[in-house]
């Protein structure tokens, strides 16, 4: 081999190399983005964690405080709802309102801490009355309430009809709720 075939040779490899690494040079940059993003974004993460991490007792202490709260809250529910409906019966009479259907469901709705006592209500009076009548029941000393509800005209003159269901509430008990805790339901 001559020096000539040598230095083409050196000089061929030499602009290979060169045209290799300006083709992969946006890669390799594109690479370098890539990895200051997640450089950024693992930073951010941290950060927010060790935020997160120092502020766990604070919000471990307000969890129990919270607990705390909602056992007292839930124990001042009647130990049983009221399916007898007795209040707001007594309610409707005191008002001289006709009760027309007041009808129970024939289960509870069972939710995580409470049950609702369902029943269907329709009753017949005069406007003032029906108004008061609602009142009256806000004021039950049971947990007791009216939702929905409508207030059609009626087909006799000067009186309205009010149709819609009462809830009554009860409490679980701790023993129901420790029970549903551990067969894994909420």
């Amino acid at each position: 081999m001559t020096w000539r075939q040598l230095i083409g040779a050196i000089v061929v490899f030499v602009l290979v190399f060169v045209a290799l690494t300006w083709a992969t040079l946006p890669l390799r940059s594109d690479r370098r983005e890539a990895a200051r993003e997640k450089v950024e974004d693992l930073k951010f993460e941290y950060a927010f964690k060790k935020m997160r991490a120092m502020d766990l007792e604070v919000y471990r202490e307000q969890m129990r405080e919270a607990e705390r709260l909602h056992d007292a809250l839930r124990v001042q529910l009647p130990d049983k709802a009221d399916r007898t409906f007795v209040g707001v019966r007594s309610a409707a009479k005191a008002r001289g309102l006709r009760l027309d259907v007041l009808a129970a469901a024939k289960d509870d709705w069972r939710r995580e801490f409470y049950v609702q006592a369902p029943a269907r209500i329709v009753v017949t009076g005069r406007y003032h009355q029906v108004g008061a009548f609602l009142a009256d029941v806000g004021r039950l000393p049971s947990s007791t309430r009216i939702e929905p509800f409508v207030i059609e005209r009626s087909s006799q003159p000067g009186m309205v009809t009010l149709k819609g269901v009462v809830l009554a509430y009860g409490h679980v008990s701790n023993e129901e709720l420790a029970a549903q805790r551990m067969a894994g339901k909420p």
